[in-house]
């Protein structure tokens, strides 16, 4: 899922980020604003959580009374009232899509798809709701006509993000190419980025930039020129989960550590890897810090 002194090279900085004159408007809001919805992931089963609500700040903090697994990607609607999560209702054989009040209130089912949808995304006009089944992307409207943006793309992207005008979207696939911008329509599509091994794409709500989670690490990639800027380069970290804020200035996303176990019988090695953390970074990448929640941000929203 917003103004102390500005300097005047972190000031350059974003607005090279940004795509924009260097003014000092373009600096990040010395705190980031508006409300994260995230899964928490710690206490439930493998592969399951609870959907909550915090302030980035790590205050007020919003049990929505929702369990759902971490594929379900929850997502506020554009104004904010409304969320769109998946689960398997009481009368449901598969996964559905389904949408709520923003406080997890009146839930209804919404859409069915093949293979059981997930990651929903709300069209930036509200009028419809986009989702990943069986590796493409489909977008229902709220009248109930379905439209298969990717169909016959064999099956191999993990999520999407709407462009801000909600006539593109950008779909994230671990095969090549990556990363990909579609119309809407489906009409047409290329390729923007060879990140290897992409998970999450969100597209910046106020310009043409995407937030990229591949390979553990975070990266920017621009829409118009397929340039990319790494944010994080840890190998013992694993970052993930990427998310814009409202305002396109921060980025939240989960962190966990990554360490190297060896058997001591078989000498094998592995990874273990530790529950997620919930971070907020700016879109320079310099102002990191800890929101103190532990899970996985899915949507940031305006309003706190």
């Amino acid at each position: 899922m917003q103004r102390n002194r500005i300097l005047i090279v972190a000031g350059a900085i974003t607005a090279f980020l940004a795509g924009t004159p260097v003014v000092a408007s373009a600096a990040p809001a010395a705190q980031p604003e508006g409300r994260l919805l995230f899964i928490r992931t710690v206490d439930s089963p493998h592969g399951s959580g609870e959907v909550q609500s915090v302030l980035p700040d790590g205050s007020a903090l919003t049990d929505l009374n929702l369990t759902v697994q971490w594929s379900s990607s929850p997502d506020y609607s554009p104004d904010g009232q409304r969320i769109a999560f998946v689960t398997r209702g009481p009368d449901d054989f598969f996964d559905a899509v389904y949408t709520a009040a923003a406080d997890g209130t009146g839930a209804q089912s919404f859409s069915q798809a093949p293979c059981g949808p997930s990651s929903p995304r709300w069209s930036p006009d509200g009028a419809g709701i986009g989702f990943e089944a069986c590796g493409d992307i489909y977008k229902r409207d709220l009248g109930g006509s379905l439209t298969a943006i990717t169909g016959g793309n064999g099956g191999t992207n993990l999520s999407f993000s709407w462009g801000p005008q909600g006539k593109r979207i950008a779909t994230a696939s671990r095969v090549a190419p990556g990363v990909q911008v579609w119309k809407a329509d489906g009409s047409a599509n290329r390729a923007v980025s060879d990140l290897p091994a992409a998970d999450t794409v969100d597209w910046n709500p106020r310009n043409g930039k995407l937030a990229v989670s591949s390979g553990d690490d975070l990266w920017l990639v621009d829409v118009a020129t397929g340039a990319k800027k790494r944010l994080t380069d840890t190998p013992d970290v694993a970052e993930g989960n990427v998310v814009w804020s409202a305002d396109g200035k921060w980025l939240a996303y989960s962190e966990s550590q990554v360490s190297t176990v060896t058997d001591p019988d078989t000498g094998d090695t592995y990874s273990e890897v530790t529950d997620p953390q919930v971070y907020v970074v700016d879109a320079a990448g310099k102002q990191r810090r800890a929101v103190g929640v532990p899970g996985i941000p899915t949507s940031w929203r305006a309003q706190a």
